[in-house]
């Protein structure tokens, strides 16, 4: 009988030929060998599926699903977690490259540390060319080796600071997690038991957040201070797309059309909060948090989809899951 792997590698993509190749040898060339890597594709028209059926007819550890429709980003990237089988389990973005001792560097944090819910370490920006970016403190951007300005915050885990999410108050966790301005350490390597009581990916932008905000509110999740996570910049990643498009790209029926992205993601908050394993009081200090934030931000503030300040106030008051966030079914494998 096939024992299951210690790791599991969700690659969700769709027509990521290009950096594909260079991110699959990164992930079955790590030192930590027990690992398996589950690719989705969502229905690519590239060479996506070329690519991944002769890195699968090479190493058995890599396990190809295709999608028949694109499902969108965030189902597909859900639908690899469902797929895997490893006690401990991460997504890589076909973009990105991990250092070869990354999972075994988290994967010893985690044995280390029960605790812990996840582990993750410190973030190298690259290029198309797989080159490290410069960050240039006086214009607050990182150049790539063409020259290109990237308008990309400083890594806030970040070498020589302080990682929020290793704070000792679940509160002061989550208020890290909420007030940053960078979110790789929704690429972070996490235990499986914990993730499947999370709310995952949900069909809205942003989301990416409300996962780490609920794994950190269950504990914390710890930063190695070395720069073993490659994440990638390039002019065709999500991240630069229009808004709309951003929203197509992640949910193919466009999500709740009739709901603004504000009430959807206060939905999610509310649900993370109202499940984490804490006390009432710092319930409602997580609350306060999502408000002040809410708050300050020009997009709350400006909103015409609704009163956007009777909803954080009425927000304060919610029961634990008055607005349940609709989650991603879980796909049928």
């Amino acid at each position: 009988m096939q024992t299951r792997p210690v790791v599991s590698i969700g690659v969700p993509v769709y027509n990521g030929a290009r950096y594909l190749g260079e991110c699959l040898e990164s992930l079955l060339g790590q030192s930590f060998t027990d690992l398996e890597v589950i690719v989705s594709d969502n229905a690519s028209t590239d060479a996506t599926e070329t690519i991944c059926r002769d890195f699968a007819a090479k190493d058995s550890r890599l396990r190809y699903f295709r999608n028949e429709k694109n499902l969108g980003a965030a189902p597909n990237y859900d639908r690899t977690f469902h797929l895997s089988e490893g006690r401990y389990f991460k997504w890589s973005a076909h973009d990105d490259i991990l250092h070869p001792d990354y999972i075994s560097r988290c994967v010893e944090v985690l044995e280390s540390d029960p605790g812990a819910v996840g582990a993750h370490t410190w973030t190298e920006i690259i290029d198309l060319e797989s080159k490290p970016m410069v960050f240039d403190q006086e214009q607050g951007c990182y150049f790539d080796s063409q020259g290109q300005s990237w308008h990309f915050p400083a890594d806030t885990d970040g070498v020589g600071m302080e990682a929020p999410t290793e704070r000792d108050s679940a509160v002061a966790r989550f208020q890290g997690v909420i007030e940053g301005k960078r979110y790789d350490t929704v690429f972070g390597l996490y235990r499986r038991a914990d993730m499947a009581k999370s709310c995952l990916h949900l069909p809205f932008w942003g989301s990416d957040k409300t996962f780490i905000s609920d794994m950190a509110l269950r504990n914390k999740i710890r930063i190695v201070p070395e720069k073993l996570f490659l994440r990638r910049c390039h002019p065709t990643q999500a991240g630069v797309l229009p808004f709309n498009e951003k929203i197509r790209w992640l949910v193919t029926d466009g999500g709740e059309k009739t709901v603004s992205p504000q009430m959807m993601a206060l939905r999610a908050y509310n649900d993370v909060i109202s499940s984490a394993p804490i006390s009432a009081f710092a319930k409602l200090r997580c609350r306060i948090v999502v408000v002040k934030q809410g708050l300050r931000l020009d997009k709350w503030r400006s909103s015409s989809y609704l009163g956007v300040g009777s909803l954080l106030a009425n927000f304060l008051h919610m029961k634990d899951g008055s607005m349940g966030a609709r989650a991603v079914d879980k796909p049928k494998s």
